[in-house]
């Protein structure tokens, strides 16, 4: 919200955080995955290139076991408001050398449109779609 922060009254040293939502992304693939992965959920305030060249709000990853063919990751305390959603299938699990999927990874929809709600939990679904 404008002005940011709203309110600048400092908390106490010790105070826990001020309650924000949670994003829930469900991302489901097919087929199951032949050896164990990652999935990676990557939020912007801007569009991404096919290259995933953007300025990361917030992104996530979480372990993909072999069989599997779905996952759940959540980003706590993340600010209200409108975002784009890209979720990658790491499948090769070498994503976080490279910055960028390869050959046999797999990536959904670019850029799908979400909205944080401004208080409690936001859950979203998205799929991969396309095997690079």
């Amino acid at each position: 919200p404008e002005p940011f922060p709203v309110d600048s009254t400092p908390l106490a040293s010790d105070a826990a955080f001020p309650p924000m939502p949670t994003l829930k992304v469900d991302v489901g693939w097919a087929p199951a995955l032949a050896q164990d992965g990652e999935v990676w959920v990557i939020v912007t305030t801007e569009n991404c290139d096919l290259q995933l060249k953007c300025t990361h709000s917030r992104s996530l990853r979480a372990p993909a076991s072999a069989g599997a063919s779905a996952a759940t990751l959540t980003i706590e305390q993340i600010h209200p408001g409108p975002y784009k959603l890209n979720v990658i299938l790491d499948r090769n699990g070498n994503l976080g050398t490279t910055l960028y999927p390869d050959a046999g990874d797999g990536v959904g929809g670019l850029n799908q449109a979400i909205m944080v709600a401004p208080s409690g939990e936001t859950a979203v679904k998205a799929q991969i779609v396309v095997t690079i």
